[in-house]
């Protein structure tokens, strides 16, 4: 026993030791210039890949390939550095761009040799059926047809199932969550590899599970993937591979994957059957509750370790989905920003009404695009109930008609009729927020067209309340569609759903619109229902209220009194569009005569009847109540009318009608049908203008006005899309600006350094070989000149960064054009520069009030104030030495650690509702990664400054 148990031991050396030891490979001399050059090896792994890689419990890095690595690391003198905090799909995307240099755990696929070499393999590995041992034995991939199976997501077994489409997949966050759901009975089979597998198995103290090996014919085994431009690691680490032994490999394998002998007690139960002793059955029973009570435990910290898992993957996840929205976004944007600019261009040179008509609909389409970017950016923060809702003085029917603009076309080409009714007696000029009112209106109009494939869709305003100037409007959106059922409507604003898969294939979508709509009603205090019978139909109906912009209001009503008792004579055959028209005269205080028929208003214009004392001042022709077209049978009329009897003209024309303005002469006015009372009164005082007064500034619709001042000076454009630079160069010429360009910040750095001088630069913040935040920097060292940054970032603190650079103000792409010249013009006094101190970070000098929001807390908690206070209390206890290890890290100049600090303070922030330390901690940890001593040292001072008084107001709150 002695002999057995000294070699047991001298075994247990041996497996501890010789993974550490070993001859050091020989380097050629480029090798060695290459770790000479390069002593520090930036790894990304995957935290939850057990057991070939993972993160324990006590922060350590872990697995098969972390052996491997510590084999190859004695024998290189390479020196590993596992990057932390990184998820596998975050650490994937660095390695593509080479932030990082080596994945150490990975199968080759066709994509992954785009972007890498690989190593020799250093470990085969098998997949594997999982099952319960009272599930029927099963032969292969087939008898899983029609089944569902449990398989970790995004895993290269997730990938290979999805080859086939017959076999039903129950996706789950982790391998582990996956194996439990089988072995709890929730799901019947587990896909995953032997080894991980085999390794849960033992850890999980899981029973009575069973596998089948597959034979799939692809490569299940593992490499290091290293970036392609440094073939030389490739072959150093080959070597070291090479130069491990079989009984190392054997030594690693047993050590993670070696399966634990299971205990037989059946002998003992035989004995103590035979014996009968009343202690050994005792004993027994006592070590059958011992043993089930230990399990007990056992469960109970899964479920812990779990819960924490599913917390750290949960807000990993979020910050993945963060970036990649950021990112989506910044891509869309920047092509978005041309086709704004541009638009605005064209729109401001001379088209005919007809090109104007569609240009105008580009520009509305592209910014209703851009407003859908901004909504789905938003989704998750409408959830979380931090979206804010402006105040803004704006006007009802420019909403109204922005969605006309847009949706009009989708009309016109599904050949609906498309009719829209406004209650006169409803104000136009309001306060609220056009922006979500527009898409919410936009939402269900196109949801209206979308399913509706012949007969009406109708959009009606009401006005269902007033007090004071408290305005309760109603917007009524009906459709003679598809409809829905009751099952339909009880889920239909639930996000990403549709009635069935029938409905995407037919008319797609994300299911997405409406749950935006229904969050937003509600958050400008309205309410929305609806009404459906499948095949006849569907009906919105929304409640909102809003303030009415009083004085405004008196303005624009002021115009009336000029049209007022214009003599006017309409031609309409269709009674219901003909109510309209007289309604909204009747609110401009014109009293219109009418006639269905052609010839007697051919009559009444000739006045062969010889009965009117005086001619009419205006006559309104709907084409389609013409039988040849409405311009072409007024032109035959006013060969026989004399001049001085001939009326002005207004000719409505049926939505998108190519023919509209090919034969409109002076005199004469155009516009589509539907339209608002805005719009026909913009179509009146156009054509009575000199009747106006002098004084009142003339309404169009027409964008762009000519510049009253000119302006000098010569601005700097840093900008690597040459479209990007033509718009703003040719919005600033026609200022009266003289423009110079710079393809990225290296090359505008130079012209400062070879002492250029000039009044503005307009900076661009991504751009390659130098972005824009580096530039400014260096441009500092040289010049005060005022920088604008312009960026189509949507990520929270790049304020702060532009501020941190020395920047001076922040344009947002794509910019509407019209407030971008005022931006810069505001910059120039009388014409010439009025320099402006540069941005600042909100509140610098001490930090806000209240540095949680209790209300937006207890929301993310549902409203359950103990679990909130304990949230405070742990967040508080957590933090309490935080600001002292981040001093720490950062005087150690280990800025990946403070980084991770920082990381870790952002994340919790936003569980306490403080957004402003979960903003000054994203900016700090995006400054760490970039080094920026500066900018962490002045971001430091206000965290500092703030976190000290969030934990003390924390305290306050909860009195302890």
């Amino acid at each position: 026993m002695l002999k057995k148990t000294i070699l047991f031991i001298g075994i247990l050396i041996m497996l501890t030791t010789s993974v550490s030891q070993g001859e050091t490979v020989t380097l050629t001399d480029t090798e060695q210039a290459f770790v000479k050059q390069h002593p520090k090896v930036r790894i990304g792994i995957d935290p939850h890949f057990i057991p070939f890689e993972f993160i324990d419990s006590d922060g350590s890095y872990k697995g098969i390939a972390a052996d491997y690595i510590e084999l190859i690391e004695a024998r290189t003198g390479l020196d590993f550095v596992v990057m932390e905090d990184l998820t596998w799909s975050k650490a994937y995307e660095m390695a593509v761009e080479r932030k990082l240099d080596v994945l150490p755990c990975v199968s080759i696929t066709d994509t992954r040799q785009y972007y890498f070499d690989f190593s020799e393999s250093y470990y085969q590995f098998e997949r594997v059926v999982m099952m319960q041992n009272t599930t029927p034995q099963i032969s292969g991939l087939e008898d899983l047809y029609g089944q569902t199976v449990a398989v970790q997501t995004n895993s290269s077994h997730h990938s290979f199932l999805l080859n086939y489409p017959k076999i039903k997949l129950d996706l789950h966050t982790t391998a582990e969550e996956a194996l439990l759901a089988v072995s709890k009975g929730n799901a019947k089979y587990y896909v995953g590899n032997l080894a991980t597998t085999s390794y849960l198995i033992n850890e999980l103290g899981i029973n009575e599970i069973k596998y089948l090996t597959l034979e799939s014919g692809d490569r299940n085994t593992l490499h290091f993937a290293v970036r392609q431009d440094w073939p030389e690691l490739t072959h150093i680490i080959n070597k070291a591979l090479n130069s491990i032994t079989e009984e190392e490999r054997i030594q690693i394998y047993n050590k993670w994957i070696g399966v634990k002998e299971a205990k037989d007690y059946t002998a003992l139960i035989r004995a103590l059957a035979v014996i009968g002793s009343i202690l050994t059955i005792s004993a027994a029973v006592s070590i059958y509750w011992i043993t089930k009570l230990k399990r007990e435990i056992q469960k109970r910290k899964e479920i812990e370790a779990s819960l924490k898992h599913a917390k750290h993957e949960a807000e990993m996840a979020n910050e993945v989905k963060s970036t990649f929205l950021a990112r989506m976004s910044h891509e869309i944007r920047t092509p978005l920003n041309a086709i704004t600019g541009l638009s605005y261009l064209i729109l401001n040179s001379e088209l005919t009404h007809s090109q104007r008509a569609h240009m105008e609909r580009i520009k509305f389409a592209s910014e209703t695009m851009l407003s859908i970017i901004n909504d789905i950016l938003d989704f998750s923060k409408i959830e979380a109930g931090k979206v804010d809702i402006e105040n803004e003085p704006f006007e009802l029917d420019e909403v109204v008609r922005n969605v006309i603009n847009i949706v009009g076309h989708r009309v016109a080409d599904k050949n609906l009729n498309f009719t829209l009714i406004k209650n006169p007696d409803i104000p136009n000029c309001f306060y609220g927020d056009k922006v979500r009112l527009g898409q919410i209106l936009l939402n269900l109009m196109v949801n209206a067209i979308k399913f509706t494939e012949k007969g009406d869709v109708v959009l009606e305003m009401d006005l269902y309340g007033y007090e004071r100037d408290q305005y309760q409007l109603e917007f009524k959106i009906s459709d003679t569609g598809i409809g829905m059922s009751a099952e339909h409507l009880e889920k239909l604003f639930d996000p990403f759903t549709q009635e069935d898969a029938s409905i995407t294939r037919r008319f797609g979508g994300t299911g997405l619109g409406l749950s935006i709509v229904k969050n937003l009603v509600e958050l400008m205090q309205g309410s929305i229902e609806v009404q459906s019978t499948p095949g006849e139909g569907t009906l919105f109906t929304v409640l909102i209220k809003l303030v009415l912009d009083v004085e405004n209001e008196r303005k624009a009503k002021a115009g009336f009194e000029y049209i007022k008792d214009i003599k006017t004579l309409i031609l309409n055959k269709n009674m219901s569009s003909l109510s309209t028209m007289v309604e909204y005269l009747k609110s401009f205080s014109i009293n219109p005569e009418f006639t269905s028929s052609e010839v007697q208003f051919t009559n009444i214009i000739r006045n062969n009847e010889k009965k009117f004392l005086k001619p009419y001042d205006l006559v309104i022709i709907f084409d389609d109540s013409t039988t040849q077209g409405c311009a072409e049978f007024f032109d035959q009329i006013k060969a026989d009318v004399s001049m001085e009897q001939l009326p002005k003209v207004l000719f409505i024309y049926k939505y998108n009608k190519d023919s509209m303005a090919k034969t409109i002469h002076s005199n004469q006015y155009a516009m589509y049908e539907p339209y608002l009372p805005s719009m026909l009164y913009n179509a009146i005082s156009n054509l009575f203008k000199n009747k106006l007064m002098a004084s009142q500034t003339e309404q169009t619709d027409r964008i762009g006005q000519v510049q009253d001042q000119a302006y000098s000076g010569n601005i700097l454009i840093v900008e690597d899309n040459e479209t990007n630079v033509l718009i703003a160069s040719e919005l600033l010429k026609s200022l009266g600006f003289s423009t110079d360009s710079a393809l990225n910040g290296k090359i505008a750095v130079q012209r400062f350094e070879d002492g250029a001088e000039y009044d503005l630069v307009l900076m661009d913040l991504h751009m390659p070989v130098m972005n824009g935040y580096d530039a400014s920097k260096h441009i500092r060292k040289y010049s005060s000149v005022p920088i604008i940054a312009m960026t189509a970032d949507a990520i929270e603190g790049v304020r702060e960064k532009c501020a941190t650079a020395g920047m001076n103000d922040f344009i947002s792409k794509p910019f509407d054009p019209e407030k971008f010249m005022v931006k810069v013009k505001g910059y120039f006094a009388d014409g010439t520069l009025d320099n402006k101190p540069p941005l600042v970070i909100q509140h610098e000098d001490k930090p806000d009030p209240q540095l949680f929001d209790k209300v937006l807390g207890l929301k993310l908690m549902g409203g359950n104030e103990n679990l909130y206070n304990q949230v405070l209390l742990t967040f508080a206890e957590e933090n309490a030495n935080t600001l002292d290890k981040i001093k720490t890290a950062l005087s150690n100049k280990d800025y990946t650690s403070a980084a991770g600090f920082f990381h870790k303070v952002k994340s919790s922030a936003g569980s306490i509702g403080s957004e402003t330390i979960r903003i000054l901690a994203s900016t700090l940890q995006d400054l760490c990664k970039e080094e920026d001593t500066e900018g962490i040292q002045e971001g430091m001072d206000r965290f500092e400054l703030a976190l000290s008084q969030l934990l003390s107001q924390i305290h306050e709150e909860t009195g302890r």
